[in-house]
């Protein structure tokens, strides 16, 4: 039999595992693939097309080679077939009818469901509820004007209403029915109108720039040297034949906004739960080129941003609120996938905890983070640890601040073969026999501090000043701290971090920030009132 195209895509020929699977996926594409092709003539001249030759192989394509590339084994073969169905008949309402296109997963979702209950699909009833869910969530419901009246996603089964799937694995409609909606958004590119002519179409100057993005877009890429991020391939060449950069720069840019928005909204809703998929890692979607297309590209985004900043808009793609006139301190985080791991054990252990307690002289927090429990973890350790080697610098002295920063000090001693010591911070120091005890260097050339949070920096800074003036040391010794959580305040507060401690800041994680509250304002601080600190801060002696 003559191997067909799709056949190239993982997502496809993974079906072959258990034959039937592909062999049904085949019938209903032979079924419907003529009206998938045949409608996308008939829409109304507003659309791109909704094909299947190019829209939906396009989609296959991108599951395989972008979204799940790294992923497919958290999927079962069943499971790739509801998407895999789903794809193909996530937009054949605009094909049966177009005019409702702001219903049109609602309308195809009840669709398979008809087509199953009328014995013309070969796949059960739990089967096409399924398929109708992954098509609902792909895209919300809107009026006429745009206005959206429903978040699909949102709107799907939870966890504990899946239905059990033949292997007895319940099947993950929220993150099928998400890969979908992602690889939809990804497939605005040539290849989405190779073999339609926009001069053939009545196309309105209101639909002309959705044509014009796919003509200016490649095939979207994942980046090489970041595996976390997606990259999108403008064709700069035909940019510049065209002769029309601003215009089409402002397009770019407006694609790569949107997908954004819609990687956030899922990493949020759906990726990054108690049901997202494992091993995901996509945190960002960016334009890759060169030359002066990436100059102009540059220089718009900034003028974008500066904008926004003036007017108090929120960027979807910073946690932050643009406070104007201030300097904004921020740290980088290299190991993106790492972080999210972190952020999903935090989660799924419920290990952040509400309580509203004394972090510091004047200052309040109204929750905090179990890291004594996430580090008695064995494995949990491991990976930190190893986190913060791949950081550590030749020849340097680990010192861990703490109980929690001396686990970690000591494990990543242990692997790189290092000299380790701890320092027991004041707030501790009573419940220690022998204070002396605690810093007992080898060599002092380079010292890398290591804590389990950082918050104000002021632990860090007294840690600091402690070594420093009990081994005689200029402060620049200390080369490195390492922290596993940043946690930045939800409101604003940069005093008392200091600046020659902060450029030293190396962080595994900042994706969950933290309520500060003074408390000279902070009137119903019952901790305030009773004197009292959160047992994290001031261990009880036992």
């Amino acid at each position: 039999m003559t191997k067909i195209i799709e056949e190239n895509f993982s997502c496809i020929s993974m079906l072959k595992s258990e034959e039937s699977y592909f062999q049904n996926w085949l019938t209903v594409k032979n079924i419907y693939v003529e009206i998938l092709d045949r409608g996308s003539l008939r829409q109304k001249d507003a659309y791109t097309p909704h094909d299947y030759r190019n829209h939906c192989v396009n989609i296959y394509n991108i599951i395989s080679n972008i979204i799940l590339k790294e992923n497919f084994s958290g999927l079962n073969t069943e499971e790739l077939f509801i998407l895999d169905v789903a794809v193909l008949l996530h937009d054949v309402y605009m094909a049966l009818d177009p005019e409702k296109r702001g219903t049109h997963s609602a309308d195809a979702r009840d669709f398979v469901k008809r087509e199953q209950r009328d014995h013309r699909l070969p796949f059960d009833r739990e089967q096409a509820i399924c398929i109708g869910d992954v098509i609902f969530g792909h895209s919300d419901l809107k009026t006429e004007n745009g206005i959206t009246t429903c978040k699909t996603i949102e709107a799907l089964p939870k966890k504990e209403d899946f239905y059990v799937g033949m292997s007895g694995k319940p099947i993950n409609v929220r993150v099928l029915s998400s890969i979908l909606r992602l690889a939809d958004e990804l497939d605005i590119n040539s290849r989405r109108i190779k073999g339609y002519k926009p001069d053939d179409y009545n196309i309105n100057e209101s639909s002309r720039p959705h044509w014009r993005k796919c003509e200016i877009f490649m095939f979207p890429k994942i980046c090489p040297t970041d595996r976390s991020v997606i990259h999108l391939k403008p064709d700069h060449e035909l940019i510049k034949e065209d002769g029309n950069e601003e215009a089409d720069v402002k397009l770019l840019l407006e694609v790569e906004q949107k997908i954004n928005t819609e990687l956030i909204y899922l990493n949020k809703n759906v990726f990054f739960t108690d049901c997202g998929l494992q091993g995901w890692s996509f945190h960002k979607v960016e334009i890759s080129t060169v030359d002066d297309l990436s100059d102009r590209i540059d220089r718009e985004r900034q003028k974008k941003k500066n904008d926004k900043i003036a007017e108090g808009v929120i960027d979807p793609l910073s946690s932050e609120v643009p406070v104007p006139k201030a300097i904004k301190r921020e740290i980088i985080i290299d190991n993106v996938a790492l972080e999210n791991e972190i952020t999903g054990w935090v989660d799924t252990n419920k290990l952040l905890l509400s309580g509203h307690f004394i972090i510091e002289d004047g200052i309040c927090a109204r929750d905090w983070i179990d890291t004594q429990s996430l580090l008695e973890d064995p494995e949990y350790l491991r990976k930190i640890a190893k986190g913060f080697c791949d950081k550590l610098p030749d020849g340097c002295h680990v010192v861990g601040i703490g109980q929690q920063g001396s686990a970690l000090a000591s494990a990543m001693a242990l692997f790189k073969r290092v000299p380790f010591s701890y320092l027991i911070p004041d707030k501790f120091k009573k419940f220690q026999v022998d204070p002396d005890k605690a810093i007992s260097f080898i060599d002092v050339s380079k010292l890398v501090l290591v804590t389990d949070v950082v918050v104000t920096g002021a632990t860090i800074s007294k840690a600091v000043d402690e070594i420093c003036r009990k081994l005689k040391l200029p402060s620049d010794r200390v080369a490195a701290v390492f922290s596993v959580f940043v946690r930045e305040p939800i409101v604003d507060r940069t005093e008392g971090f200091r600046a020659d401690i902060f450029t030293k800041l190396f962080a595994l994680n900042k994706s969950i920030p933290i309520e500060l509250c003074q408390k000279p304002s902070c009137h119903r601080c019952i901790f305030k009132e009773r004197g009292l600190k959160l047992y994290s801060n001031e261990p009880i002696e036992l």
